[in-house]
């Protein structure tokens, strides 16, 4: 925990204007300003973390195959925080893509939960718990929301996971924000 509190007065952002190896899109800076946004920390000690604590999780979600990270977001979300991703939504990530939210302090109604919508019951269903709740579903259709911070503070860790053929992985220790 002491590792994710320096991370998260790490503001290094690097943004890429164009380039020809990645696709480069507009990243709202407003966001920046609303939400306590890591970038610029170590990300392999994440992805090392993620795979000490998280790996056969993982790959029974790709059917025991091997797998990337392939974004990790580390941020805090501020009590009566006026950004809020509170609209459902789904993430139109590449196909085959899998999220997972990793709770790293309690989340309660108060604190602005994770939730989804059931199509099926049309029901919101609120996702709290304690520090190590973790969540994974597929963000390209399960619509999904985070509710809005109203007493406290939400700290998340957040990563995106694709199926890969590669068996070794190579992290890059910093990556453009957007």
């Amino acid at each position: 925990i002491n590792q994710i509190y320096k991370d998260l007065k790490i503001k290094n952002y690097i943004f890429e204007e164009t380039s020809d190896k990645y696709d480069v899109y507009d990243y709202p800076k407003h966001y920046l300003k609303e939400v306590n946004y890591a970038w610029g920390f170590d990300r392999k000690y994440y992805a090392k973390l993620i795979k000490n604590k998280l790996d056969l999780r993982i790959k029974e979600l790709f059917n025991y195959k091997n797998y990337r990270i392939e974004h990790i977001w580390l941020y805090e979300t501020p009590a009566n925080s006026a950004n809020t991703n509170s609209k459902f939504h789904v993430d139109n990530d590449e196909p085959g893509a899998k999220k997972c939210i990793v709770y790293l302090s309690d989340v309660d109604h108060e604190s602005g939960p994770f939730s989804i919508y059931d199509k099926e019951t049309n029901k919101k269903i609120v996702i709290t718990g304690k520090k190590g709740t973790t969540i994974f579903f597929d963000q390209n259709k399960c619509l999904h929301a985070g509710l809005p911070t109203l007493k406290k503070d939400r700290i998340v860790l957040s990563f995106c996971l694709y199926p890969t053929l590669r068996q070794n992985i190579v992290y890059q220790t910093n990556k453009p924000l957007n």
